[in-house]
């Protein structure tokens, strides 16, 4: 059987494609264990960057999500949550809105 004559039907908002595999480029890795693929044939580079950029702004609120949860402990009922840390945590809720594009985005240091 010869691959390069398989295509998958592939949707991506608008965009409808009869992709063949042997024509997606790697774009890189999102720590899960799977690849990122952005789809060549069919997008203009424009679209193509922005299915780039997509993957990384939910890299993003990834690594946000998890820096967050990793202070949640600072908000027990038990503790007094310091201006420095709620600070700290708003920067890291505000970061999607902070900044225009992901390859921008500066990581606020987190309070001792």
């Amino acid at each position: 059987m010869n691959f390069s004559h398989i295509t998958w039907d592939w949707k991506f908002g608008d965009f409808n494609f009869a992709v063949d595999p042997l024509s997606l480029i790697p774009e890189g890795y999102d720590g899960s264990g799977a690849a990122f693929w952005t789809v060549v044939v069919g997008m203009t580079e424009a679209d193509a960057t922005q299915v780039s950029d997509n993957h990384k702004w939910t890299e993003v609120r990834r690594l946000r999500n998890l820096k967050i949860s990793e202070t949640d402990w600072w908000g027990s009922t038990d503790l007094t949550m310091t201006d420095e840390r709620a600070a700290y945590r708003q920067a890291l809720r505000d970061i999607t809105n902070t900044y225009s594009s992901p390859d921008g985005v500066v990581w606020p240091d987190q309070p001792a």
